[in-house]
C-alpha cells in the first residue's frame, strides 16, 4: 500500500468520524484493533472503539473532523495532523457554553493491515484544548473522562 492509499484511508475514516453514525467508523477498524488517545486511554477491539464515539457524539454535536497533513510512516502506517469542531452538547464547559463551537487540533499515527482496516490508532491532543477555543481560563476547570 502506497502513501496515497494511507491517506485516502485516513480521509475516509475522518468522514466517518463526521457522520454522526456509529455504524460507520466501525466499517474501518479491524475487529481487534485498538484506539488509544492522550485523554480517554485505551480501547480494544470494535465494541469499545464504538462505544466511544456514541460518547464523543453526546459530548459534541456536528461534529466534524478532517486530517490536515501527512507524513508517511513505515510500511502501512501514517502520522498526521488533525483537527475537530463541534458545538458543545452538555454541561462540562457550564450551562452557558451549550451549543457554542468549540474546536482543537491533535496528531495521529494509525497503522492499517493489508484490507486498509485500522489496527491501531494512536491520538495525542490537548485536553484543555477545547475549553481554551471557547475563551475558558483553563487552569480553573475539572474534567472527566469521555
Amino acid at each position: 500500500m502506497n502513501n496515497l492509499d494511507h491517506r485516502q484511508l485516513v480521509n475516509a475514516l475522518f468522514a466517518a468520524w463526521s457522520s454522526g453514525d456509529p455504524d460507520a467508523i466501525e466499517r474501518h477498524f479491524h475487529p481487534d484493533a485498538v484506539l488509544w488517545d492522550s485523554v480517554n486511554g485505551e480501547f480494544r477491539g470494535l465494541a469499545n472503539i464504538r462505544a466511544l464515539y456514541v460518547a464523543s457524539l453526546e459530548r459534541w454535536d456536528d461534529l466534524a473532523t478532517r486530517a490536515t497533513r501527512f507524513w508517511p510512516a513505515d510500511g502501512n502506517s501514517i502520522a498526521f495532523r488533525w483537527s475537530m469542531s463541534g458545538k458543545v452538547a452538555d454541561d462540562r464547559f457550564g450551562p452557558e457554553n451549550r451549543g457554542r463551537e468549540a474546536s482543537f487540533d491533535g496528531m495521529a499515527y494509525i497503522t492499517f493491515d493489508d484490507d486498509g482496516l485500522v489496527l491501531e490508532e494512536i491520538e495525542f491532543f490537548d485536553r484543555v484544548a477545547p475549553a481554551a477555543s471557547l475563551g475558558l481560563a483553563v487552569d480553573s476547570l475539572t474534567f472527566t473522562k469521555a
